[in-house]
């Protein structure tokens, strides 16, 4: 198992003293530069800490997040001053492991000042249009529609003097796989084909920039796991995921042929609460009987992201 962590370095290069005098009068001498970089999991559980869903970043498959810095802990406008050009929000899109800048903002590189004034950085991913920062720019909140895997990376404090350490994506929600079987001959004709099974979810996730604290809120919706048609077979047979906000249990919603609106409440395995359920896997097993009974099954699984499919054994 393999994780991605996002690394903000400063870079600093040794230059003639005109050169300094002028970048001085600028009030900046670092620009920043950011890179993915892969690192193996250690003893930390997986599915903790997973950024991103591929062995590493390529043009064909990129890590894009956003990357807000500021002045300000906690606070994360977009208000780009010159020469430092902070702060800003500005979109960063990772198509290998080399250091790459950040998007210009203004037409114009961020630069870190001279001294001893500290930056702070947080990051977002991905870097789509759904993210929305409050009025006074300490929390961005995101919608959760079933297939994005929000992630945030925590609140880091850099200077010119001393380099940003790692950063470290993780995700806001949880990743629900839902597998279905029949458990007696006559279900299959009990229930017919299976057409939908969805999931209740609130509708957004909010990040306070500062502190990483994660809530949801906005209201229960019915988010789609699975749509289609497929008949129950006697093993375990996976039929779709979703990306939901944590709870500690699951609301499922099946429709059949010939069952319409059965609802299904499968609880966390034990000792796992919504309060512990963001960044985890969880595999739900919906066993049909030819009685209109569906039981349940949770369990736990690491955080895979080579495919995205889990094996439901």
């Amino acid at each position: 198992m393999k994780r991605l962590s996002l690394c903000i370095l400063y870079i600093a290069s040794i230059i003639s003293c005109s050169k300094i005098t002028q970048e001085q009068e600028n009030n900046a001498v670092i620009r920043l530069k950011v890179a993915v970089a892969e690192t193996a999991v250690g003893t930390r559980a997986a599915a903790d800490a997973v950024p991103y869903r591929g062995s590493a970043p390529t043009a064909d498959n990129p890590l894009n997040a956003y990357v807000f810095f500021s002045d300000v802990p906690g606070v994360y406008q977009h208000a780009p001053v010159a020469p430092t050009y902070l702060p800003a929000r500005t979109k960063v899109s990772f198509k290998d492991s080399n250091f790459t800048h950040p998007d210009q903002v203004n037409g114009a590189n961020l630069m870190y000042p001279v001294g001893d004034a500290s930056v702070y950085c947080v990051g977002l991913a991905p870097s789509d249009s759904q993210w929305i920062v409050s009025d006074d720019c300490r929390t961005a909140s995101h919608q959760i529609d079933g297939s994005t895997d929000i992630m945030h990376a925590g609140q880091l404090e850099g200077k010119w003097s001393a380099h940003f350490p790692m950063q470290e994506y993780r995700h806001a929600l949880t990743w629900i796989k839902i597998g279905v079987c029949g458990t007696d001959v006559e279900a299959k004709d009990f229930w017919g084909k299976i057409q939908s099974i969805s999931v209740k979810s609130q509708d957004k996730v909010n990040i306070e920039l500062g502190t990483g604290v994660l809530t949801y809120d906005g209201g229960e919706k019915d988010i789609m796991a699975f749509e289609g048609s497929s008949e129950l077979k006697p093993t375990i047979s996976e039929l779709g995921s979703v990306f939901c906000s944590p709870s500690d249990e699951f609301r499922i919603t099946i429709n059949s042929e010939r069952i319409k609106d059965k609802v299904v409440t499968v609880s966390l395995p034990t000792r796992q609460t919504a309060a512990n359920a963001a960044g985890k896997v969880y595999v739900v097993e919906l066993f049909f009987n030819s009685f209109d009974v569906v039981e349940g099954k949770c369990s736990i699984k690491p955080w895979e992201y080579q495919d995205e499919n889990i094996s439901m054994k």
